[in-house]
């Protein structure tokens, strides 16, 4: 069964946050100035978890408690978990189900999250630290924490103490559904060029530079085409930085500042969207990039294109079992891959100069983002 999500996503419009990161010699109630504040946030564990451990699978939610950072006026923070299986957080990722905002003025706000959310993010994570090999059924130590900031801010971010947890996480095997992109940035044309990538069966996101319209709605694959059940929001041009999805009559969901670089997030089985703007506005570019060992051939690239900034595609056929990897400029300075057999998931984050994937025969749409370094790989007819 997948897994039912409750959270409360309170709308970033609750506070404008851009008054606030004005420059300025003198400190008003009209015009604050952000400020990083000093030291991190407190975390208090679960109830019981010194002497528990986790079944993630079939545990539903648990909840944590967090102190409030202080950004030197009165806002609304956002409140997210992290989760890692090092305590130093080296590597982690960010829980993407799970964006809880309360007032700064509440000094113990409550986070929750899903377990089954949190069960696939270690999972991920065990099997890029393990060439691809899923976790075994025993117990095993992982560390969560918060991470907050102002809302809508995407920035001055603030961590608490890391957390250990024990738990058992088990990889479940799933297909996510696919889901096309229409909008500006291919002129709204009914193609496959753009996919969202699934981090989970319900959660998808796509991750570039928001140019021109920076608008956008998007197909389920059976319905590419059908304007009368593509996704989007309720009011057409909607630039804000959360909202509901709407399939029925839907208008185009805009980025909330053009030109800029923006994760978009659709959490599909709660039917909402979530705009985040990266941190790093200057990631780092690359003439081409290439799907590389292809018939056992690790000197010549199939060369993918660029759809989208930072977005490559490719269709290609693969006549015999191999192993393959993504690479930058034709050369071997920037590589990646997981090290998983994309017939087990056909989709994940690969890790810079990370393992071969294994591959069979056939014909493949394949899609790579190098800022996030996820790919999908979708056997194509």
């Amino acid at each position: 069964a997948l897994p039912i999500y409750r959270f409360l996503l309170v709308p970033a419009f609750a506070l404008a946050v851009v008054p606030f990161f004005t420059s300025c010699s003198e400190d008003r109630d009209d015009n604050p100035t952000l400020r990083q504040p000093a030291g991190n946030l407190t975390l208090t564990a679960p109830a019981g978890s010194e002497t528990t451990t986790y079944d993630l699978l079939n545990t539903e939610s648990l909840a944590v408690t967090s102190t409030a950072p202080d950004y030197g006026f009165s806002a609304q923070i956002l409140y997210q978990i992290q989760v890692s299986l090092t305590e130093d957080f080296a590597t982690s990722r960010t829980l993407g189900n799970v964006n809880q905002t309360y007032s700064s003025t509440n000094a113990t706000p409550e986070v929750s999250f899903e377990c089954r959310e949190l069960n696939d993010s270690i999972v991920s994570l065990y099997q890029a630290a393990n060439g691809g090999a899923n976790p075994t059924q025993d117990p095993m130590t992982a560390y969560i924490r918060v991470q907050a900031s102002v809302s809508g801010s995407n920035t001055a971010y603030v961590y608490s103490n890391p957390v250990a947890l024990s738990v058992i996480a088990q990889y479940v095997e799933t297909t996510p559904d696919l889901y096309y992109i229409v909008g500006a940035m291919n002129s709204w044309g009914a193609n496959t060029n753009h996919l969202l990538y699934p981090s989970s069966t319900t959660v998808y996101s796509y991750t570039t530079q928001w140019t021109g319209d920076g608008n956008l709605k998007f197909w389920l694959d059976s319905e590419i085409g059908n304007w009368d059940v593509a996704y989007g929001c309720a009011t057409d041009g909607d630039n804000s930085a959360s909202g509901a999805l709407v399939n029925s009559g839907s208008g185009a969901i805009v980025v909330p500042t053009k030109g800029e670089y923006y994760t978009f997030t659709a959490d599909i089985e709660n039917m909402t969207y979530t705009w985040t703007r990266l941190e790093n506005q200057k990631p780092a570019t690359y003439s081409t990039v290439g799907l590389i060992g292809v018939g056992n051939d690790w000197d010549n690239d199939i060369v993918m294109t660029e759809v989208a900034p930072h977005n490559w595609y490719v269709n290609t056929t693969i006549t015999a079992d191999c192993e393959v990897k993504f690479r930058a400029d034709n050369a071997w300075t920037i590589s990646w891959g997981s090290g998983m057999d994309l017939a087990d998931q056909n989709y994940g984050t690969a890790d810079i100069n990370g393992g071969n994937m294994k591959i069979a025969a056939g014909t493949y749409d394949i899609y790579f983002n190098d800022i996030t370094t996820e790919y999908v790989f979708v056997a194509a007819e």
